[in-house]
């Protein structure tokens, strides 16, 4: 019986020592990166993991659903996807093979998206329940990227002279046409009449009522920048930046560009002023999203595929 015991024991150790040794020398995964800012970015999570190519994350106004978009591959149409829930992986296909872009409305159940369809961009409303399609868009140009609120759209379209992405405003049913000039990835205030925009890489803040235009953010290093947004509580600006550099000039007929490895997300005070990174490293990180609780949603390649991540952003004054 002592024997027994004896052996029993023995085993038990060899158990753990082999257990031991697994975790010592076991090679830490790409989950395992850490990517981020761990004062700036707080309960730092991924909701998906499906491997797929993915884009254009966006949360729901009242912070409960996400909205983006998938491709099977890189080169494959979009498909726009719905995640009732913003903790949970469940996803719900809304639109298969080629929707892009999509943005809500202010009643969370409502959404409006870009499709390529006729040899031209759309613009179509449809709701999260399956409520049909509402082509909005009425200009052959066609328009991209939208953002709404109030009744209001702001996207760009493609102007033939100059050839560079203007900025339009319309009411959501295709009337008061109004071309605001250059720039491109518009973004509501949540609440006053203003919005966000990129013009030629760098960030702009335009008043709607009176059209004024105030520079908030060029970046010293001569970097892109792309899709601010707005905190909820309009005190913030959130970003993504790094990838892409400014064309800094030509050399015969080419471009002359620089880039660093990966996109970057940065956020900001509303003024422009105390620019702080909150993700960096070897990753990238993109379509930054913040919902009223400073729950920031973003997509990156961490783990190998585009994949959809949470994290609360901690101000930092």
């Amino acid at each position: 019986m002592k024997k027994q015991v004896i052996v029993l024991v023995l085993v038990v150790l060899a158990a753990f020592l082999v257990a031991g040794c697994a975790g010592l020398f076991a090679k830490k995964t790409k989950e395992e990166v850490t990517f981020w800012d761990p004062a700036l970015l707080s309960n730092v999570s991924r909701i998906t993991n499906d491997g797929l190519f993915k884009d254009w994350a966006n949360v729901s106004p009242d912070g409960t659903k996400l909205i983006y978009c998938e491709r099977e591959k890189s080169d494959g149409l979009r498909n726009i996807v719905l995640l009732r829930d913003v903790s949970s992986s469940a996803k719900t296909t809304l639109l298969k093979d080629g929707g892009f872009a999509p943005a809500w409305y202010e009643n969370s159940s409502t959404f409006i998206y870009g499709l390529w369809e006729d040899s031209t961009y759309k613009l179509i409303r449809s709701t999260i329940s399956g409520g049909g399609k509402t082509y909005i868009t009425r200009n052959t140009n066609g328009e991209i990227w939208p953002s709404v609120r109030d009744g209001v759209v702001l996207c760009n379209t493609l102007a033939d002279d100059p050839l560079q992405q203007q900025l339009v405003s319309m009411k959501d049913n295709g009337n008061e046409y109004t071309i605001l000039g250059e720039g491109w990835s518009a973004s509501w205030h949540p609440f006053e009449n203003k919005f966000l925009f990129v013009r030629q890489g760098n960030i702009y803040e335009m008043d709607a009522e009176s059209t004024q235009v105030s520079e908030l953010y060029n970046d010293p290093d001569g970097y892109n920048c792309a899709y601010p947004r707005y905190s909820g509580d309009g005190q913030y600006i959130l970003f993504q930046k790094g990838a892409e550099a400014k064309v800094t000039g030509t050399r015969g007929k080419k471009a002359v560009v620089s880039r660093s490895s990966k996109w970057q997300i940065y956020y900001m005070k509303a003024d422009g002023t105390g620019l702080s990174p909150l993700t960096g490293g070897s990753v990238n990180a993109t379509f930054p999203s913040w919902d009223k609780y400073n729950n920031v949603y973003f997509i990156s390649d961490a783990n190998g595929k585009d994949e959809v991540y949470r994290a609360r952003v901690n101000i930092i004054e």
